[in-house]
């Protein structure tokens, strides 16, 4: 699901870019920022890598166990669908004189958030259809923590915006359990006088 998400906002993107640029190359990767010893997994220039770098469970909603009739005697049970954000970092590679054309890519990313607010499967027929709808918004990063994230990934700071990308619903379709279905009650005639 997470792959499906990424994989469906990169393509978009790089139509975006394509039509932007007049080019037919894929300009944005989803890919890891490093490999395992510290290099730059993409080593060329005018590159924008799409990555993910946390998510979060959705605070403002939680799920239940769900229960579903089977057929009149048993009730399956099953696990809560699990709602998640995404945060994604997009960077742009560039290196001496190329830095112009990083900011420039970098420009074209927001540029494509302000246009494509959403997606969903009218706007991104590729989309899965486990996705309803994607939304995005921007993250803003002071200086320290900034500082802290590049830390945290390793490498030294490159031309980059944060998004954040609302909400993927994980949703589990394994049977937890299987409960008999209550099918008629009897009153109590003790109870009464």
């Amino acid at each position: 699901m997470i792959y499906s998400a990424l994989q469906s906002l990169t393509l978009k993107l790089n139509d975006f870019i394509k039509i932007r640029y007049g080019t037919n190359e894929d300009l944005a990767e989803l890919s890891n920022i490093l490999e395992q010893d510290g290099s730059l997994t993409l080593k060329e220039t005018n590159k924008l890598i799409v990555s993910l770098i946390n998510l979060e469970r959705e605070p403002l909603l939680n799920g239940f166990p769900r229960s579903y009739d089977k057929g009149g005697t048993t009730h399956r049970v099953s696990a809560p669908p699990a709602f998640i954000n995404l945060f994604v970092i997009f960077i742009a590679l560039s290196s001496g004189k190329h830095y112009p054309n990083a900011l420039k890519l970098l420009s074209t990313v927001v540029e494509f958030f302000q246009v494509n607010f959403s997606i969903d499967h009218q706007n991104t027929p590729w989309l899965s259809n486990n996705i309803e709808k994607l939304t995005f918004e921007i993250v803003n990063i002071d200086i320290q923590t900034l500082s802290q994230l590049w830390g945290a990934l390793g490498c030294k700071y490159m031309p980059s915006v944060v998004y954040k990308v609302r909400m993927l619903t994980i949703d589990p379709e394994e049977v937890q359990s299987e409960i008999p279905a209550i099918l008629k009650t009897q009153p109590n005639l003790s109870q009464h006088p």
